[in-house]
């Protein structure tokens, strides 16, 4: 996980962007095939915007796991 000084100042504030993004890929992390996953954050946030963070999250995980046609072609 990287949280860059760019994108948060304060060490507090990316400390808090860490912690949230594990709290959410733990609570996901039963749905989860084994896959390593790295997450940069480009924007920081805070503690009003952690349901749009969570459904975006959501969102990410679900468009990872979503099939594709190239999965699909038997050769």
């Amino acid at each position: 996980m990287i949280v860059g000084k760019k994108t948060a100042r304060l060490s507090v504030d990316r400390n808090y962007i860490k912690r949230v993004v594990r709290e959410l890929f733990r609570i996901q992390q039963d749905q989860l095939q084994s896959v390593d996953i790295v997450v940069r954050a480009q924007k920081a946030f805070s503690h009003q915007d952690y349901p749009a963070v969570k459904q975006e999250f959501s969102q990410l995980l679900a468009k990872l796991y979503r099939p594709t046609s190239a999965a699909h072609k038997v050769n």
